[in-house]
């Protein structure tokens, strides 16, 4: 656009018997030309190609595996605006972040089958609010497990196996939504894309099988509800007010580290893509657990 400015500028303040005038008019057309490119529609398959992201898959040994799909690199506008229902001040304030670095990030929550296969321990197992069984999200995760997962598979992949940022959380949940929720701003389609306090029934409270509902924009499950996902981060209310906007990485010290996407219990409102919870790193609960991501070469 500001070539196009200069160009009917030039061509203002020359003759047209210029040949300097005939070569601008020709670039101007140029420019417009790609201008018109840049403002056209994107055709349903560039859409569609452009939401589905590359699969790998690790092998955690006993034919047990982890899809992860590769997020892109970009910009997103993280946190709530100030008019969203039910926002909470420790969502801070709105500003612009960077992630210059494409990820893998696990499809799903990290399972009963995939934990066992690599850490050969049920730490749910006796527990309330749980369901033993394969496929379901495993629960009971402290913070300092999941490192301990994250550490042991890095050796066995040969891969920096780690939990996403809170940044990288945020900006995967949204896949390059706006709103409140990964598909909109209505609350009574949550149960179509998440398990939350509404759908899980008194004798279905516990974290349910991975992989059931929709997924959002990239191909990710349950980025709302069913289990809170731990993040990298100390919390900190106040961190992004200052932090700087390119790979934020959180806070260097707190009391407690941030998890996020809600969980089986937990009303619609805490399930929003912005929302930000905490618990200290040795808690285990019943509707907390973890996704994996490995950054991309």
């Amino acid at each position: 656009r500001r070539a196009q400015r200069y160009y009917k500028r030039f061509a203002e303040l020359h003759t047209k018997t210029d040949i300097q005038t005939f070569r601008t008019k020709s670039a101007l057309s140029e420019v417009q030309a790609e201008l018109a490119k840049l403002s056209a529609p994107r055709s349903t398959t560039a859409r569609k190609s452009a939401s589905k992201g590359k699969l790998a898959t690790l092998s955690l040994g006993g034919g047990t595996r982890v899809k992860l799909v590769k997020i892109p690199a970009g910009r997103f506008v993280m946190s709530s605006p100030e008019s969203e229902k039910a926002r909470l001040p420790r969502e801070g304030v709105q500003r612009v972040v960077t992630i210059s670095k494409p990820f893998y990030m696990g499809v799903t929550e990290i399972t009963q089958r995939q934990w066992s296969a690599v850490m050969s321990s049920e730490p749910w197992a006796g527990r309330k609010g749980v369901q033993a069984a394969p496929n379901n999200a495993a629960s009971y995760i402290s913070r300092n497990d999941a490192l301990a997962f994250c550490g042991r598979l890095s050796k066995t992949c040969g891969k920096t196996i780690t939990l996403p940022t809170e940044a990288q959380w945020e900006y995967a949940c949204r896949a390059g939504s706006k709103t409140a929720f990964c598909f909109g701003n209505d609350p009574s389609k949550l149960g179509d894309f998440a398990w939350f306090g509404l759908n899980s029934k008194t004798t279905e409270s516990y974290p349910h099988a991975a992989g059931q509902k929709k997924t959002n924009a990239w191909g990710l499950y349950n980025m709302h509800g069913n289990v809170y996902e731990w993040c990298l981060d100390y919390y900190d209310e106040d961190y992004y007010a200052t932090a700087k906007n390119v790979d934020p990485q959180g806070p260097d010290t707190g009391r407690a580290h941030v998890v996020r996407g809600g969980s089986f219990k937990e009303i619609s409102n805490w399930c929003r893509s912005s929302h930000r919870h905490m618990y200290r790193h040795l808690e285990r609960k019943a509707g907390v657990g973890f996704r994996i991501v490995i950054v991309a070469n």
